[in-house]
């Protein structure tokens, strides 16, 4: 994969693809992905299998131990900003992003070259950026997954957007 700081852009929208390298990974409608939830599916959220749904349905992590497949990336095919809605709908076809680099908001603070976790358990008390889906930089007193083959390429506080390299194993 190139370096950080090829061909990228420097601000973005979260789920926003952040550059144009022709080494993006997408899975989507030709082959069969679609929304397994019975609910919206933002934008820039971690998503993984359907447990227990049919092959090619997506959803948000809900345990631990879930193989993440990718990112969900902004598809203006699906705006209802109107609406406050910004996501894949129900039973739709949706996309997800395996390989390459996107925009997405911090629910904690991130450092540049850090590790990255995966909420998948919400707490009690949400803190004001967190969501299920969201990436940090811990555990989370193991309500976020350790996920390796990711790189987070830029230093932000809480609820920013900063960018993410992907090299998620393509299945």
């Amino acid at each position: 994969m190139p370096s950080a700081g090829q061909y990228f852009q420097d601000k973005g929208y979260e789920g926003q693809i952040a550059s144009i390298q022709n080494y993006h990974y997408l899975r989507g409608t030709l082959e069969g992905i679609t929304n397994g939830s019975s609910s919206y599916l933002p934008w820039g959220r971690f998503i993984v299998a359907k447990p227990g749904g049919m092959a090619g349905e997506i959803d948000l992590p809900s345990a631990t131990g879930q193989k993440i497949l990718g990112v969900t990336p902004f598809n203006d095919r699906f705006m209802r900003l109107s609406k406050g809605v910004t996501g894949y709908p129900p039973k739709q076809a949706a996309v997800y992003l395996a390989k390459g680099v996107i925009f997405l908001r911090a629910e904690t603070a991130m450092t540049g070259g850090g590790d990255i976790y995966v909420r998948h358990t919400a707490n009690t008390v949400p803190g004001q950026h967190e969501a299920i889906g969201r990436p940090r930089n811990n555990a989370d007193g193991g309500k976020a997954d350790k996920l390796n083959n990711a790189r987070v390429l830029d230093t932000v506080v809480a609820g920013e957007i900063f960018r993410l390299e992907l090299d998620l194993p393509v299945t």
